[in-house]
């Protein structure tokens, strides 16, 4: 009996002192740099121990791409071409975030002695490469078709739309490419080719803003609410406004059709706002849209000019940019 109960003793002191995972012994050895990216953090709990290891992780790349860049700059030196490239990469890469795919963890450790867990991020490269490569290559073609339709376009304003919308792909595309740079840095060279090429392209587009400013005009906006809306559109399409002297000049004209009726269960206040929208340069009318809510009712007047406003910036929202640029 005393055997037995000695036995179990020695049985639990072993497992609160395990040995600890060959990860913590030897990194390399278990997750080899050639087929794996790995990295350890530690934490109170669990889970705080992945978190760590998981910035780690991001931490790994995100250095790893600084240190390329940097490696662009010292090539670059004693050539004005190369230098141009390293600084096109070098904005491309500062400017795009990355996200983290196919992250795995290896059973975690628990350390009695320090009260401590530790934890292993890791990625398969292989495994990686192939998500990223076909992610990559869809974000690619929608860039390209979104670019080319913007390069083919002739009028200005119409153009900047189209640039800003093949810009949002292009950044999903970045983020994507600058992992795929740390996992097989040999094998992005048309990832990079295209990388600079657009962004060239891009670069184009601050000038290109310039010669599209937009002054706006707008009557009836009793809150000078729908003139901010219209400009917060514009802006966030890439679209310059000018407080004065812009290339162009937005008129909008509101009209808030509020009525009142007097009816046995009180006053009823209603309105049907609607607005119409005018962009004119020296070649005449550019763009124009019209847009009429439908009718809201209310037993106070605040309120009704709180959904007729709501209204009307909620149409401006869904229709006014497709409309008008499409």
């Amino acid at each position: 009996m005393k055997k037995i109960i000695l036995f179990v003793c020695v049985f639990q002191l072993a497992l609160c002192y395990a040995a600890p995972p060959k990860w913590m012994l030897d990194a390399e050895k278990q997750f080899p740099s050639e087929n794996f990216i790995a990295a350890v953090g530690e934490g109170l709990s669990e889970s705080a121990a992945k978190k760590a290891a998981l910035a780690e992780l991001s931490a790994f790349f995100e250095q790893s791409i600084a240190t390329k860049i940097n490696a662009w700059k010292e090539f670059a030196e004693g050539s004005s071409n190369n230098c141009e490239n390293a600084n096109v990469m070098q904005t491309v890469l500062a400017e795009s975030r990355s996200e983290l795919s196919c992250v795995r963890y290896a059973k975690s450790y628990f350390d009695k002695r320090r009260n401590r867990w530790s934890a292993c991020a890791y990625i398969v490269k292989k495994d990686a490469w192939n998500v990223l490569a076909q992610k990559i290559d869809v974000a690619m073609s929608e860039c390209a078709e979104a670019g080319k339709l913007a390069r083919l376009e002739p009028r200005a304003l119409q153009k900047i739309i189209l640039l800003n919308k093949a810009k949002k792909y292009y950044d999903g595309f970045l983020g994507l490419y600058k992992n795929a740079l740390v996992i097989y840095p040999a094998r992005c060279e048309a990832f990079t080719a295209f990388a600079k090429k657009f962004a060239r392209d891009f670069s184009l587009l601050s000038a290109l803003k310039n010669k599209a400013a937009i002054t706006i005009f707008v009557v009836g906006d009793k809150w000078n609410k729908i003139r901010g809306k219209i400009l917060d559109l514009l802006s966030q399409n890439g679209i310059a406004v000018a407080s004065f002297g812009g290339i162009y000049e937005l008129r909008a004209n509101v009209d808030w059709d509020q009525s009142r009726f007097d009816g046995e269960r009180g006053v009823i206040y209603s309105s049907v706002p609607q607005i119409e929208i005018s962009i004119n340069g020296k070649d005449g009318t550019a763009v124009s849209f019209a847009g009429k809510c439908e009718k809201f009712s209310a037993y106070n007047f605040e309120t009704l000019e709180r959904l007729s406003l709501h209204g009307l910036e909620t149409l401006l929202d869904e229709r006014f940019i497709l409309e008008s640029f499409n």
